[in-house]
């Protein structure tokens, strides 16, 4: 059950990117807008609590590499700070996200001098403060990421999620409609568009792991 409700989350969460990716960011029902934080000087804790390297990969073929991301974890008084360098391999990316639902969220945002005076990502977040959902850092309209710079996107939260754990993954989509997903053990997968109906069901799922206390 807890691996389909991940799949189930994720197949949502990838027709959301798509939608997003053609009509711009129109927020579903029950998501919310988050002011973007920047990440240049952010404190951070004097050491990583938990670092991964993962890789980041076409999900309908495994072979085709399309970068790389850096995760890491830091933890200071009950708080998390997850620090997610992407360096892509495809340019022009256009929105970068969770894949895992996660508890609402202290702060969001990016590097501001990464990123430039001309350009910002939106940052919203499905579900509200009783229901946990993915982040998605959206390009603003008109803009993607131009080239395969390092990109250091961020948020903390109080709850901890090991990224070691494969439905704790993260996705990027460039402007050209590449849907790439990184996973600490890549494996081929299939993404069938079942609407933000199966978005809900997915959230609610993980509302109810969450009660229960399966999420950690």
């Amino acid at each position: 059950m807890k691996y389909f409700a991940a799949k189930v989350l994720k197949a949502g969460l990838a027709f959301t990117l798509a939608c997003i990716l053609v009509m711009g960011v129109v927020l579903p029902a029950g998501a919310v807008s988050i002011a973007a934080t920047n990440y240049d000087g952010f404190p951070l804790s004097a050491s990583v609590y938990q670092s991964q390297q993962l890789i980041v990969h076409n999900i309908n073929d495994v072979t085709d590499i399309h970068g790389s991301l850096s995760a890491k974890v830091y933890e200071d008084a009950g708080l998390y700070t997850y620090v997610l360098e992407l360096d892509p391999s495809l340019t022009h990316v256009s929105l970068f996200s969770t894949e895992f639902a996660i508890s609402e969220p202290v702060v969001a945002g990016y590097s501001f001098s990464q990123a430039g005076s001309s350009a910002a990502f939106d940052i919203i977040r499905l579900g509200d403060s009783t229901v946990d959902g993915p982040l998605i850092y959206a390009a603003t309209a008109g803009w993607a990421w131009p080239d395969t710079d390092p990109i250091t996107f961020f948020f903390q939260t109080s709850s901890f999620y090991d990224l070691t754990r494969e439905e704790n993954s993260f996705g990027m989509i460039n402007s050209v409609n590449c849907t790439t997903s990184a996973a600490p053990v890549p494996e081929p997968a299939t993404m069938t568009l079942f609407g933000v109906g199966i978005i809900m069901l997915g959230l609610s799922v993980t509302a109810r792991r969450r009660k229960t206390g399966l999420k950690k």
